[in-house]
């Protein structure tokens, strides 16, 4: 038989995209869920977003925009559409990804806590993998090759080889994105202490989504030609316009 009329769609558990073989010309888009018919479309706590290229993450708490960046594009679902999209993995799409609009969307502005920020302008969230909408100022963490939570720099102790050295968040196609990642360390006198021998940042933890984990050496020796004992460590991110 048949129904007719308009009913109530009820989304209580995550859904599951295949995304093998999916069109990504730039801003294509997928309606989902048409409410067309229906009465009413309601997403329960229960729901989710998961991909064959990985889980989807709400940008925030209850704003039912969902997204996944997985090194080469950014794909959004959103709930008040039901519409799924998929953009090239740039700056503008980035920030139009988390919804941020007008001076918001700024690579300087830093608007997290009402406008008081956390201390990351949008340029270094994009840079570093965490999210422009959330005060989440720490420093990164490393479980292990596969697996790890962004954040800011960090320095970490090797003891097999005995090893210092400064590691970052870098995105997968940074390149293509058009960022570059300067170390830099500056010495007790203040200088910048140029490693002749230019190491190029090794990877150290990597896992789904569109960044890594990356180390490079300290320096051993100040600009004056004594053994480093304290170096000052940080990242330039400049992007290409």
């Amino acid at each position: 038989g048949t129904a007719s009329g308009t009913g109530t769609f009820i989304l209580n558990s995550p859904i599951t995209l295949d995304l093998t073989g999916a069109n990504t010309t730039d801003c294509n888009m997928w309606t989902l869920v048409d409410a067309t018919d229906l009465a009413s479309v309601t997403y329960s706590n229960n729901f989710g977003v998961t991909s064959t290229s990985g889980a989807f993450t709400e940008t925030a708490g209850g704003s039912g925009l969902w997204r996944l960046d997985d090194g080469t594009n950014i794909w959004t679902f959103t709930q008040s559409t039901g519409t799924l999209e998929v953009q090239s993995a740039l700056y503008t799409n980035w920030a139009t990804s988390y919804g941020l609009a007008g001076a918001d969307a700024d690579q300087t502005a830093d608007i997290e806590g009402g406008g008081t920020g956390d201390g990351l302008n949008n340029l270094l969230e994009f840079a570093h993998g965490t999210n422009p909408n959330v005060s989440d100022n720490a420093v990164l963490s490393v479980v292990d090759g596969s697996s790890f939570t962004p954040g800011t720099p960090a320095v970490a102790l090797n003891f097999s080889p005995l090893a210092v050295t400064f590691r970052y968040v870098r995105r997968k196609n940074h390149v293509a994105a058009g960022l570059t990642y300067t170390p830099r360390f500056i010495d007790s006198t203040g200088s910048y202490v140029v490693d002749a021998s230019a190491p190029a940042p090794t990877v150290v933890s990597t896992q789904d989504g569109g960044y890594e984990v990356v180390e490079v050496p300290f320096p051993l020796f100040e600009t004056t030609g004594k053994k480093a004992k304290a170096m000052l460590a940080i990242v330039d991110v400049t992007l290409a316009p």
